[in-house]
């Protein structure tokens, strides 16, 4: 038995769901955090961690929901939340009931998901940061302003992403940064 080591990144659903489908270009992560000083200078294929939460709240991941949902295809977006995300009546106060969704078994997190290569980054403005990020940039040609525009989240790095796809799903710990996952063959 001989172990691989590659680099992965963790990060929550439904986004990483959106990179692997190939929707979403780009990663955002609120500040200069670990993984964007990781990525100003890597460049290359990385495994996609899932975490096994879904953000500081069940709030984030509603708030997400939304916003995915908002910009992906119609039919794709029911069809994952059909089977991924179920939907129930919680108390909101003075009697009233509102509806929130929450992951099922069905949207995997704890674990591999994907795998995808890391081409540039963006700083907060939206501008390319670092090596090779321009020429990351040019091969979005015309649509470039159309993927900013949809996918970054100004004030935040933005970690852009090629070749994006789904893999078996492995479960496994995660870590903050670009970590390394060894994995036996």
């Amino acid at each position: 038995m001989t172990t691989e080591t590659r680099w992965a990144i963790s990060g929550l659903q439904p986004w990483w769901w959106a990179i692997v489908m190939g929707y979403k270009p780009i990663e955002n992560r609120r500040s200069e955090s670990s993984v964007t000083h990781a990525c100003k200078r890597f460049r290359g294929p990385v495994l996609l961690h899932a975490s096994a939460g879904v953000g500081r709240n069940s709030e984030d991941f509603d708030a997400a929901c939304d916003f995915v949902g908002s910009r992906v295809p119609r039919e794709a977006w029911e069809a994952f939340a059909k089977v991924s995300v179920t939907t129930k009546l919680v108390p909101a106060g003075h009697g009233r009931k509102v509806a929130r969704s929450s992951p099922t078994d069905a949207l995997l997190r704890g674990g591999i998901i994907g795998q995808a290569e890391v081409v540039g980054i963006i700083d907060p403005e939206g501008q390319p940061y670092g090596m090779g990020s321009q020429a990351a940039i040019a091969a979005f040609g015309d649509r470039w302003d159309l993927v900013r525009e949809t996918w970054h989240m100004p004030g935040q790095w933005g970690i852009l992403i090629r070749n994006a796809r789904r893999l078996p799903f492995v479960p496994c710990k995660g870590a903050l940064g670009l970590w390394r996952y060894k994995e036996a063959s």
